[in-house]
């Protein structure tokens, strides 16, 4: 958000009033307060002892190590990721790669200290980047973004698992992007803005539906004609446009479900302090990302013409509504 430059007109008076402040006091002369009408807000540091020494805190966990540290008293210890791995699995994930006391790497346990020491713990980390497209670019009316373009953003910026995904919908332009889910987890509803670079990146963007192509019949003499009138072709499940019906079942239960949802988040919404909502939506959420991650695993590679059709017409209904709140 960009901060807006305060008018010269509200600055002048702000500055009025505050000179009127100032000057109040009836002629009396104000003076600064002394040192003993300052209330001591700030504890003295003390002197303590190190918990542990240098070589023995690289072996422990980097969380661990923070709060013994700041149970023996210090205070001002903090620990920080290097951003140095590229997947969640490596073994140095978590892994405390170093420990300053006052910038010195070297110390040993007893040590005497004060207790405002710096003490910074650095662990090995996946590197954390933010979103190179976020909900606000994709809710740009003129400024469209298409899913070429925004697989070349996700992999400049190190994300590894980047795929797309088609959402049917005639009145849209073709290949522009209406979403981006992040480990199944949509930018749009989400409020993502930044992930590890071995999230799951999946780019969903608008498609035509496919138009059927017109045959032309095949010339035939009227020998062959009655016997293609006696014996009329066979078609498959597929070509007669017939959803599988464990796979209708299951795409009718996910709609039913952010149906509920989203019906749950607008109750939510015009009542924010409602206590027994309060209490539901830690529910809710924990169904919603289940419910999500089911929708993203689908794989629609291997559905048929029929479940497919169904698949992102039930897709693009729920993205629509989602839109909605």
């Amino acid at each position: 958000m960009k901060t807006k430059a305060i008018p010269s007109i509200l600055l002048a008076a702000c500055l009025a009033v505050t000179s009127a402040f100032a000057l109040t006091g009836c002629g009396k002369e104000t003076s600064a307060a002394s040192s003993s009408d300052i209330e001591e807000t700030t504890e003295a540091p003390k002197e303590l002892t190190l918990p542990i020494s240098s070589d023995e805190a690289l072996k422990k966990n980097y969380e661990d190590l923070y709060y013994l540290f700041r149970d023996a008293g210090f205070k001002n210890a903090d620990y920080d990721g290097l951003n140095d791995l590229t997947v969640s699995s490596d073994k140095l994930n978590g892994v405390t790669a170093s420990v300053t006391v006052n910038g010195s790497e070297s110390f040993q346990k007893g040590d005497k200290m004060m207790s405002d020491a710096k003490i910074m713990i650095s662990y090995h980390s996946v590197k954390t980047v933010y979103l190179p497209i976020d909900k606000y670019d994709l809710e740009e009316e003129d400024d469209a973004i298409y899913y070429e373009d925004a697989v070349t953003q996700f992999k400049k910026e190190g994300f590894t698992d980047v795929s797309t995904r088609p959402v049917e919908d005639n009145s849209k332009d073709a290949g522009r992007v209406t979403d981006v889910m992040v480990d199944g987890k949509s930018v749009m509803s989400d409020y993502i803005s930044t992930a590890s670079v071995d999230a799951k990146i999946v780019i969903v963007y608008y498609t035509k539906s496919a138009q059927p192509a017109t045959k032309t019949a095949p010339k035939t003499d009227s020998k062959t004609e009655s016997k293609s009138e006696s014996k009329p072709e066979s078609k498959s499940i597929a070509d007669a446009g017939v959803v599988t019906p464990s796979f209708k079942e299951m795409m009718d239960s996910y709609e039913a479900f952010f149906d509920e949802y989203i019906a749950f988040m607008k109750r939510y919404k015009d009542n924010p302090s409602d206590l027994g909502l309060i209490g539901e939506y830690a529910d809710y959420m924990a169904k919603y990302s289940d419910y999500m991650g089911k929708l993203s695993a689908v794989d629609t590679d291997a559905l048929s013409a029929a479940d497919l059709a169904y698949y992102t017409e039930v897709h693009a209904r729920i993205l629509k509504k989602m839109g909605e709140v």
